[in-house]
């Protein structure tokens, strides 16, 4: 009976967690996402917690969203409140805009310890918003249709049509948010961020790529060259990149929407997208999922602005050592510092003390990555 009994419970286990990991997330589904140091020595401090914030759901036409930092927002002096810039976070596949709360939380921490360091230097107040993107959290439809190659056919498909749903969902915020959050035009908003995790991070791309109004991007564990994840994954599989994983309508579809394929080596502000936009990617140097060489090629020859000092400084990257598909405090507090220097700040700022990292951000990609990958 007890050989019976662990039998039985051992076949519950393993269900349990077939039915649940997945080979596109490093983490178990249904699971709150807690961002870890990257590897340090042993006798390291953990990092201490973020500071509690408000959150607040807000339905915007039926569309409901997360937003963190109402409460916190600055209040009247002598009848006057600064101007909002809002950060629109976008959380990784078979995640949700809860399971990833502790990110958004430490992400907005982050940002508001430089404001509370120095206020006469912060021109702006800063919210965060997140949301369930499409068949995730409480917009599941159907689970199988965000599984990877090996559960899903389509899955190259369906996650791009993910990716491009969540860059439209941006607009459609921008365009209708700050109705919903000051009707009575309480405050101004004249700031937008994209910012995104794994699949949330290569939405960003798309955002900065098609949105004007959003000049900051913060990707994590993300990549802006679909193809290049196309060719990795289907060769993972032992399969071919065409017909039905790829279909060619599909194809075509990637061929006119991806950043790769917009001119974004261009030198005539009119024609490259992301002419004069300031953008932070961090990835893990042991990630097999999206290895930081997908994005490699792309960010060597990235345009960003007229050649100086200030269009060097508008592109930071960021691979951390021996971390595998998971984002790190270390990215958090780097992306918290590009969003405030250059959305929050009065004018760029070097902030310091500069951080502790265990290898420095480069404005190009180092080279041995550009080995490792060809367009």
């Amino acid at each position: 009976m007890q050989l019976l009994l662990r039998v039985t419970l051992f076949w519950v286990l393993w269900w349990q967690w077939a039915l649940c990991v997945d080979i596109g997330e490093s983490q178990v589904n249904q699971v709150p996402l807690v961002p870890t140091r990257g590897p340090v020595p042993p006798t390291s401090k953990p990092p201490p917690p973020p500071d509690a914030v408000s959150r607040k759901k807000i339905n915007v036409s039926g569309f409901p969203v997360y937003v963190y930092g109402v409460d916190e927002l600055a209040p009247p002096v002598n009848g006057t409140v600064p101007e909002v810039a809002i950060v629109i976070y976008m959380h990784g596949r078979n995640k949700s805009a809860k399971m990833e709360d502790s990110l958004v939380r430490l992400l907005y921490s982050n940002i508001r310890q430089h404001m509370v360091a120095d206020p006469a230097g912060s021109a702006k107040d800063v919210l965060i918003v997140s949301f369930d993107a499409l068949n995730h959290g409480a917009r599941t439809t159907d689970p199988i249709q965000r599984q990877s190659l090996s559960k899903n056919p389509r899955f190259l498909v369906d996650m791009y049509a993910l990716v491009l749903n969540n860059r439209d969902m941006v607009s459609f915020l921008i365009d209708y948010l700050p109705a919903f959050l000051f009707p009575r035009d309480e405050r101004l908003i004249t700031g937008w961020i994209a910012c995104g995790r794994s699949m949330g991070g290569h939405s960003t791309w798309h955002v900065l790529a098609t949105e004007p109004r959003v000049r900051t991007g913060v990707v994590l564990i993300g990549m802006p060259d679909y193809n290049a994840l196309i060719r990795q994954r289907t060769a993972q599989a032992n399969l071919k990149a065409e017909a039905p994983v790829v279909p060619r309508s599909f194809a075509q579809l990637v061929n006119m929407t991806d950043p790769p394929m917009l001119p974004y080596t261009s030198t005539n502000p009119s024609k490259n997208p992301f002419w004069g936009k300031h953008i932070f990617q961090a990835n893990g140097g042991a990630d097999p999922l999206v290895p930081f060489s997908l994005s490699a090629s792309f960010l060597s020859r990235l345009v960003l602005g007229a050649q100086g000092r200030k269009a060097k400084d508008s592109l930071e990257i960021f691979v951390q050592p021996q971390v595998p598909h998971q984002v790190t405090t270390e990215m958090l507090d780097l992306a918290g510092r590009w969003i405030y220097r250059w959305e929050i700040a009065k004018k760029p700022v070097n902030l310091l003390p500069a951080p502790s990292l265990p290898t420095p951000t480069h404005a190009r990609p180092p080279a041995k990555f550009l080995t490792t990958h060809s367009p």
